[in-house]
C-alpha cells in the first residue's frame, strides 16, 4: 500500500498593477505601468504517523519524519516585478519591459535535508507592432546569468547529496531571442 502524506498551508497571493502617472499629459509617463505578482506560503506536512526508513550517507538506517517540514520543491515565497512602458507612433507601438523575479528557499526532499537556494532572475524585452501585419520582439532572459535550481534529486532521505555533489535542474542561462510575426 502507498504512503499518505497530509499537509496544510496558509499564505497570501497577490497580483496587481499600478500606473502612477496615468493622469499625466506626457505620453511616456501616462503609459508607464508596474505590474507585480507573487505569493508567500507556509506549507508543511502534518499528521504523518510512522517514519520513512532510508540509508544515510554513512550507510546507517535512519527513521525520518516529515511532520512540520516544508513541502518539497515549494518555495516559501516568490514574486515578480515588471515595469513597462508603451509609446504610440503613427506607424504602430513600441513596448519596453523588464521583469525581476525572486524565488525563495525550497527543499528537494520531504525531510528538508537538501535545500534549493533562493535565486533571482532578470529579464527584459522590447516589442514593436508595425502597422496591421508586423510584430517584432527582442527578449533577453536571465540577463545576469544566475544559476537558480528549480528542482533537485527527489529521492527520500540522506542520499540526495553526497560529498556536496547533487543533481538539480537549473533555470536556463543567459539567452537572447529575436522574433518576427506577420499577421494575415
Amino acid at each position: 500500500p502507498g504512503v499518505r502524506l497530509w499537509s496544510t498551508s496558509i499564505g497570501v497571493n497577490f497580483v496587481g498593477s499600478i500606473s502612477p502617472f496615468a493622469d499625466s499629459n506626457i505620453q511616456v509617463l501616462r503609459t508607464f505601468r508596474i505590474a507585480f505578482n507573487g505569493n508567500w506560503e507556509h506549507a508543511y506536512y502534518k499528521n504523518f504517523k510512522g517514519c520513512f526508513l532510508y540509508t544515510n550517507i554513512n550507510n546507517q538506517t535512519v527513521c525520518g519524519t516529515v511532520n512540520g517540514k516544508q513541502l518539497a520543491r515549494l518555495p516559501s515565497y516568490q514574486f515578480r516585478l515588471t515595469p513597462s512602458d508603451t509609446q504610440s507612433f503613427n506607424w504602430g507601438t513600441v513596448t519596453e519591459q523588464m521583469t525581476f523575479e525572486r524565488v525563495g528557499i525550497r527543499y528537494q526532499d520531504y525531510t528538508n535535508l537538501t535545500p534549493l537556494p533562493t535565486y533571482y532572475d532578470l529579464n527584459a524585452g522590447v516589442n514593436a507592432v508595425v502597422g496591421a501585419h508586423w510584430e517584432f520582439t527582442l527578449l533577453g532572459r536571465n540577463l545576469t546569468n544566475q544559476m537558480g535550481l528549480t528542482e533537485g534529486n527527489a529521492r527520500f532521505g540522506g542520499n540526495t547529496v553526497q560529498n556536496n555533489v547533487g543533481f538539480g535542474r537549473s533555470i536556463v542561462g543567459r539567452e537572447v531571442s529575436i522574433m518576427a510575426k506577420y499577421y494575415w
